[in-house]
């Protein structure tokens, strides 16, 4: 397209190298390093680092107050100089069914770091473990080669756990890994690019969160599951206007490990665990354990063999689906 635009179309590649030197020394230009620069790792973002150093006030009512730090490889920051800076408050960790979102205003400097007391207090109810986290960024103005361009620059989803009632924190169960979302996505980032650790994502995606208009559940483990299931569904899967029936997992949709680390895959789940609301599905709010395989095997019969082993006070399914029993995860999903 440059070629034709500066009417410099070319018979063959015998002068390719004339302008597309291997490297300038600069990003986003013609040169083959240049012309290839990813805007997330440009040297031009000096980044935005979020550090949680301490967490006080957090026994059941009381606001908790956050020292942390903020800073770039170009040193510290003031809190309110960057262009986003929030932090949340969600519990328990055993699964999240708190959640208050608060924008870092009038922060308190103290020594090297800075503190923050929440206008959200804990639930006067709460116990075991509740957790913050953060999302942050700036604006950048980066050389494009071509044009200077303002940018997200995106701090890493930092988070820490902290004791309510329990002795010492417990953090929420770890589901799936960063990492291993990357091996496909490469940089996965929603929400304006500020959202893009699964660890924080069920921060918002709780079993109870549903889609705005009300007749889609957004539970971070149904949700994924189905968008990954996409075309192999029977009965699509789609958020408001955005329907995901068309697409295609590229690997091999039961190898849980693609995704999941620490076994946790396995039946039986934790207890503890809530159920998913479901206003679209076959009975609404949908079991644990249900919600899981439901969200991938949703046809009418693999519903009504969930729900008629569910009753009021739980569901049997690692009877037959649990480590080492006949229909075990891994073997029905064996390799």
């Amino acid at each position: 397209e440059g070629h034709s635009i500066f009417n410099l179309i070319q018979p063959d590649d015998s002068q390719c190298g004339n302008c597309h030197q291997p490297v300038t020394g600069y990003e986003f230009d013609f040169s083959i390093r240049g012309s290839h620069t990813v805007l997330y790792k440009s040297a031009q973002f000096p980044g935005v680092l979020v550090n949680i150093l301490d967490i006080t006030n957090t026994n059941p009512g009381e606001k908790p107050m956050v020292t942390f730090t903020v800073g770039s490889k170009n040193g510290a920051l003031h809190p309110e100089a960057i262009n986003r800076l929030r932090f949340k408050l969600s519990g328990p960790n055993d699964d999240f069914s708190f959640y208050a979102s608060e924008n870092v205003e009038g922060a308190v400097k103290s020594g090297d770091s800075w503190t923050y007391t929440f206008e959200t207090a804990i639930p006067e109810d709460a116990e075991g473990s509740y957790t913050i986290s953060v999302e942050a960024r700036d604006i950048i103005s980066v050389n494009m080669g071509d044009e200077i361009s303002d940018e997200r620059d995106t701090a890493e989803n930092t988070l820490m756990a902290f004791a309510v009632t329990d002795t010492a924190a417990i953090p929420r169960r770890s589901v799936v890994a960063d990492e291993k979302c990357e091996n496909c996505h490469s940089n996965l980032a929603f929400h304006g690019g500020n959202r893009h650790d699964p660890d924080y994502c069920v921060v918002c995606h709780m079993p109870e969160a549903i889609s705005r208009d009300g007749e889609q559940t957004i539970h971070f483990k149904y949700m994924v599951h189905a968008l990954h299931r996409g075309s192999d569904l029977e009965n699509g899967f789609a958020i408001g206007s955005h329907d995901y029936s068309e697409f295609k997992f590229p690997a091999e949709l039961s190898n849980c490990d693609n995704c999941h680390v620490n076994d946790s895959q396995q039946l039986p789940l934790p207890q503890g665990l809530l159920p998913t609301t479901t206003p679209q599905a076959f009975w609404d709010p949908t079991m644990p354990s249900a919600a899981a395989c439901l969200s991938c095997h949703d046809s009418d019969s693999a519903a009504v063999h969930a729900y008629t082993n569910t009753t009021f006070f739980g569901e049997s399914c690692a009877t037959c689906h649990g480590e080492n029993k006949e229909y075990s995860v891994d073997k029905v999903h064996a390799q």
